[in-house]
């Protein structure tokens, strides 16, 4: 479960280091995120340092990412709130992908979940 919420993380964040070295900056207005009813923080705080386990089991650090992108979301397929929410992020993923990477290797399942949920 961890590895999903991971992987559509690096999705996002690799998405926007793409866009920076193609000489676009993404820009994610609170307008943006109005429209997809996603809240984003009033005071940012960095996020404490953790390391998760992609699906070959290599160890990915928060700190690997750091000035890039991070987009998490810990949820579960038993929280009906949390289900959702899976087609503003789907829809979040859509209006990125073109400025990154795309569903393949970075969205690679764990067994026929992301067929059912992704």
């Amino acid at each position: 479960m961890k590895s999903i919420v991971f992987l559509f993380c690096l999705l996002i964040s690799g998405g926007a280091a793409l866009a920076q070295q193609a000489g676009q900056q993404p820009t994610l207005s609170q307008d943006y995120f109005k429209k997809l009813r996603i809240e984003t923080p009033g005071k940012q705080k960095p996020a404490p340092e953790f390391a998760l386990n992609d699906l070959s089991g290599k160890a990915i650090t928060l700190k690997s990412l750091r000035g890039k992108v991070v987009f998490l979301n810990f949820w579960a397929t038993w929280c009906n709130p949390c289900r959702r929410e899976m087609p503003a992020m789907e829809k979040l993923h859509r209006e990125f992908r073109d400025r990154g990477p795309t569903s393949g290797k970075e969205r690679t399942t764990s067994g026929g979940f992301y067929r059912s949920w992704g």
